[in-house]
């Protein structure tokens, strides 16, 4: 992103080190000029300039956090060159970035402009880095970055109403715009939802089913644990029995991850599978 900065690189990677020191005095200037330069829309492309570049993963964790909460607010207010080079830099950065807490950042990035792009049309790269992330079985990060992204993108009413318009189009071969169509009856009750387009999404439950078994299958492991948050967001949004079902075959191999996860110390993913058992 080719831009006049708001704030120098040098200058912006010490105000996000100094969010991490334990000096009250220095977080709090920090924080104040970080207010400042927030309020331009420009500044964007400082984080995201200090999330490709920072050799430091603080820094590239804490601009990816920056962005997440800024990027939608400024998101009409960026020139469309602007706004294409960011969505191909966030998923080229996805793909390299080598720590995981800075991925599911960057992720949480990803969602929010999704929130402002697919529902337009825009941005079907993005589903299609989901698919490639689920299917690369030499890499466990990009398998879990897959399901963050799809449990994110799940959480935005406007993005899951244009993967069902996208499903009745010719999504046949994602697995992420199977999935949003039951997050479309999150946002709508089944039975306000149109017959046609509930009968068009259904035909994609098996493509997710299938993801999801391949997933917890793994049972050990971030990837096995995002699957069952996963299915949790699935669960909540079937509401017909015929849909209900498909949840059965899932059931055995969230127990096993379940129960890899208490062993390891985490008993959330216990309490998801008993969420959708009930």
């Amino acid at each position: 992103m080719q831009q006049q900065p708001i704030v120098a690189a040098d200058v912006l990677e010490a105000l996000l080190l100094a969010l991490g020191t334990a000096d009250t005095a220095v977080i709090g200037q920090a924080e104040a000029d970080l207010r400042r330069a927030l309020t331009k829309p420009a500044f964007i492309g400082d984080l995201l300039d200090r999330l490709q570049r920072s050799p430091n993963a603080q820094v590239r964790q804490l601009a990816a956090v920056l962005m997440r909460r800024k990027v939608g607010g400024h998101w009409s207010k960026l020139p469309p060159p602007v706004q294409a080079q960011l969505k191909a830099s966030l998923l080229t950065h996805l793909a390299a970035e080598p720590e995981r807490l800075v991925r599911r950042a960057t992720a949480g990035v990803a969602a929010v402009v999704a929130k402002h792009t697919l529902p337009k049309g825009e941005w079907a790269e993005l589903l299609a880095f989901v698919t490639a992330c689920a299917a690369d079985a030499a890499d466990a990060g990009k398998r879990e970055l897959a399901m963050v992204l799809l449990q994110s993108l799940l959480e935005s009413e406007a993005v899951v109403e244009c993967a069902a318009r996208a499903i009745c189009r010719n999504s046949y071969r994602n697995s992420f715009g199977a999935r949003s169509r039951y997050r479309r009856r999150r946002a709508a009750p089944s039975h306000t939802t149109h017959p046609l387009l509930r009968r068009t999404m259904r035909a994609h439950y098996a493509s997710l089913q299938q993801l999801l078994l391949t997933a917890l299958a793994e049972q050990r492991g971030p990837v096995a644990r995002a699957a069952l948050a996963a299915v949790g967001s699935w669960a909540s949004t079937l509401s017909d029995e015929a849909d209900v079902l498909l949840l059965r075959p899932l059931v055995p191999p969230m127990l096993a991850a379940s129960s890899a996860a208490i062993d390891e110390g985490d008993e959330e993913p216990a309490q998801t599978t008993c969420e959708v058992r009930c």
